[in-house]
C-alpha cells in the first residue's frame, strides 16, 4: 500500500485520472487562508501548494481540471469557486458565489459547465437551505430550490438532484429535484438521518442512513431502493477515489 505523509490533515480529497490529488486541508492559516495540495500518486510526493483566501470546503478534479469551492471565513472574504489547470496548476476560472454558510458537511456535483451547492441560513424562518446553480461559462448563478432541510447532493444522469436530509433530521425522506423548476418531483424514505451521498457509477447512489445503523444503495434514476445493508454500528461511505495507473 503506497501512502503519503502531509504536514497538515487532509480534509476533502479528489484525483484526477492523470493521478494527481487535489487536497483541502482543515489547517487555518493567517487572515482565515487555506491551502489546498497537489500530490502526485504515481511518486507519493507533494509537487504544489496554493493558498486560497477563505476556507477551502470542497474539491473535485474533473478531465484535466481541478475544483475548489472557497468559503467565506471573514466578513471581509467571498465564497468562490476556483478552477485549476492540473497541467501547471495556474488558475485557469474564478467564479465569484452569492453570499451565505456553506456547511462543512456537504458537497458539490457537476453536470458539464454546471455546478450545484448547498447554502443555508440560520435566521431564516422557514426555508433555510439554497440549492444554487452556477453556470460557469458565463458565472451566472441563480437558487435552483428553497428547502427546509438538506444535506448532500447526488447528480442524476437526466438532471435532476437528490437531496439528502443532512444531520439530526431523522424524519425527512430523500428528494428528488427538478433542476429545471426547483419541485420536488419524488420523495422516498430510506432511513432516517441521511447525510452522505456517494456516487458508485452511474445513476446508482450510497447514502447513510445514521439512525438506522444501514447503507442504502439506490437507483437514482428510477428513485427507489436497491439494497440495504444493516450493521452493528453506525456505518460510514469512506470516500474513496481511484486513479488509473499504467
Amino acid at each position: 500500500m503506497n501512502y503519503i505523509t502531509l504536514s497538515q490533515a487532509p480534509f476533502r480529497i479528489a484525483i484526477s485520472e492523470s493521478g494527481i490529488a487535489v487536497v483541502a486541508h482543515v489547517a487555518i492559516l493567517e487572515n482565515g487562508q487555506t491551502q489546498v495540495s497537489f500530490v502526485d500518486t504515481h511518486t507519493n510526493r507533494k509537487i504544489h501548494t496554493k493558498v486560497v483566501d477563505g476556507s477551502a470546503t470542497y474539491v473535485a478534479a474533473k478531465d484535466s481540471s481541478a475544483y475548489v469551492l472557497v468559503a467565506a471565513w471573514t466578513p471581509t472574504q467571498e465564497n468562490h469557486l476556483l478552477v485549476y489547470d492540473l497541467g501547471d496548476f495556474h488558475i485557469k476560472g474564478k467564479y465569484t458565489l452569492p453570499p451565505g454558510d456553506i456547511p462543512l458537511d456537504g458537497n458539490f456535483v457537476i453536470d458539464r459547465e454546471k455546478l450545484f451547492y448547498v447554502t443555508f441560513d440560520e435566521n431564516s424562518p422557514q426555508y433555510k437551505y439554497k440549492i444554487i446553480e452556477l453556470y460557469m461559462n458565463s458565472g451566472r448563478t441563480r437558487v435552483v430550490a428553497e428547502l427546509s432541510t438538506a444535506g448532500e447532493l447526488g447528480l442524476v444522469s437526466n438532471g435532476n438532484l437528490i437531496v439528502s436530509s443532512g444531520d439530526y433530521e431523522p424524519d425527512t425522506p430523500l428528494r428528488l429535484i427538478n433542476t429545471s423548476n426547483g419541485k420536488i418531483a419524488k420523495e422516498l424514505f430510506v432511513g432516517r438521518n441521511t447525510n452522505v451521498v456517494q456516487s458508485l457509477g452511474r445513476d446508482v447512489f450510497a447514502i447513510n442512513a445514521n439512525d438506522d445503523d444501514a447503507l442504502v444503495v439506490i437507483d437514482g434514476k428510477n428513485f427507489k431502493v436497491l439494497q440495504k445493508v444493516y450493521a452493528p454500528c453506525t456505518p460510514f461511505i469512506l470516500r474513496m477515489h481511484f486513479a488509473k495507473i499504467d
